[in-house]
């Protein structure tokens, strides 16, 4: 049988074809590493971003979903979340949830309460870090302004301000991070109020602005270049911790805390963290509701440039408790730095009035004279008076001080009965040095006073140790 052969010529040119694994498959192109807007953009039932899968129906009850599968970069644009009704109708506020697989950076902002009567509420969830310049669910027309919550893996940074302000008063804030830090407008970095200028245009704002409350759980440092308003008819409450009851690192925060009270409930401000310096003031007093409940405990520097308010116009004020190694008021509104003076023993709680600087270092480091105030050993120094009041059992009105060194530039008028109690202890008196300082005068132990003491016997003991002069 005749055997048929391949011409050499074919065997080349089949040869040649083969060569290069033609036949496998190209590999597909690699998928984006982010979503990047080019312009301003609206979201609602649908995004310009094929990536981004949507759900819900904008609602309070049914927010929009939005699932970010990468990074998300806003190249310094801004995304406006509207609802179906379309930006000119004035029905309810729109709600929205983010989730974000990656970052969520590239400055801009993210509005939700543009076009609603009332503000919109957002939640952002990233497993990376955020990088906005400012966040808004207000809301334009007469009700209560929007919700935000921020949970981050990695450290947030905003270059401007959340503002979750309305006509009727403003939403709550809430942030988890590993570390945050927020810029400032018109000197505020957290706003969850009323805003004052509406007065005039909104008859009784000023009696119906309720305020939200502003949660900040970070384990590292907290920074904040402007004010927290979160006052109004009835205050919103500020907590800046890590966690359940644990504590942050350094907190910062560049101008006021203000959750002062007119008309019901009570403000508070609550931070537990390493240190704590607040350049400007702490307003809780209130009106015809009670001041407010200031505690803060440091494990270091507890400074506040201002001064600290609790009082109460016609009602039981609110107390004071200042915590940490270094304790500064350094500020003073009518000469007094501390006030929790009441209006009345309306709605009071064992321990309103009440005053606390207690320093928590009473360790054996070496005293420095030359630096009492912020060395080694622990410090107590309020520029001004301390001023609180006696209104029956629950609002005593009474003052407690420990130091290595006290230095108080004013009085300390809490009355002048039995009723209460006032006491200060400094540094031991066993090297011939006394550790209370009044009006810039150092005491001897033996002479008068330098300032007024408003109790019957005020108590001065020489009993917080310390390992010595250290000349």
């Amino acid at each position: 049988m005749k055997k048929w052969l391949m011409p050499p010529m074919l065997c080349v040119v089949c040869l040649a074809g083969c060569q290069g694994e033609w036949w496998k498959p190209k590999a597909a192109p690699a998928p984006p590493a982010e979503i990047a807007l080019s312009r301003d953009e609206n979201w609602s039932r649908l995004t310009p971003h094929m990536q981004i899968s949507v759900s819900g129906s904008g609602t309070l009850a049914d927010p929009y979903v939005y699932n970010v599968p990468m990074d998300l970069n806003l190249n310094g644009h801004n995304i406006s979340v509207t609802g179906w009704q379309g930006m000119g109708n004035l029905g309810p506020g729109v709600s929205a949830i983010f989730h974000v697989n990656g970052g969520l950076r590239g400055g801009g902002s993210i509005d939700v309460g543009s076009q609603g009567r009332s503000g919109g509420k957002l939640e952002i969830t990233t497993t990376g870090g955020v990088a906005l310049n400012s966040v808004s669910t207000g809301g334009p027309k007469d009700e209560q302004g929007g919700e935000f919550s921020l949970n981050a893996g990695a450290p947030v940074q905003l270059s401007g301000y959340i503002n979750t302000s309305g006509a009727a008063g403003g939403g709550n804030v809430k942030i988890q991070c590993p570390a945050l830090s927020i810029g400032a407008f018109n000197a505020c970095s957290i706003y969850s109020a009323g805003p004052a200028s509406e007065a005039s245009r909104w008859p009784g704002l000023n009696k119906a602005t309720k305020a939200g409350h502003v949660v900040i759980d970070c384990s590292g440092p907290v920074t904040l270049q402007g004010s927290i308003i979160a006052g109004g008819s009835q205050a919103g409450q500020v907590v800046i911790r890590n966690g359940r009851g644990g504590r942050c690192q350094d907190v910062a925060i560049g101008g006021d805390v203000d959750v002062a009270s007119r008309q019901t409930g009570r403000g508070m401000l609550y931070v537990q963290a390493d240190s704590l310096r607040l350049k400007g003031n702490v307003l809780a007093g209130g009106q015809s509701a009670p001041g407010g409940e200031i505690d803060v405990n440091c494990l270091n520097d507890c400074q506040i440039g201002g001064y600290v308010r609790t009082d109460s116009t016609a009602s039981a004020s609110g107390h004071v408790r200042l915590q940490g190694r270094h304790i500064w008021v350094q500020g003073a509104d009518k000469g007094c730095s501390i006030n929790t003076h009441p209006g009345s023993a309306k709605q009071a709680v064992a321990g309103d009035g009440n005053v606390l600087l207690q320093c928590v270092d009473t360790s054996s480091a070496r005293y420095d004279p030359n630096n009492p105030l912020n060395g080694a050993t622990s410090s107590v120094f309020v520029a001004g008076k301390i001023l609180t009041g006696y209104a029956g059992a629950l609002l005593r009105g009474e003052v407690f001080i420990s130091a290595v060194e006290v230095q108080l530039g004013g009085d300390v008028q809490i009355g002048i009965t039995n009723e209460r109690t006032l006491e200060i202890h400094y540094g031991v008196g066993r090297f011939g040095y006394t550790h209370l300082v009044e009006a810039s005068q150092r005491w001897d132990g033996r002479g008068e006073h330098g300032v007024n003491y408003g109790a019957a016997v005020p108590d001065f003991l020489a009993d917080v140790p310390y390992a010595g002069l250290g000349r």
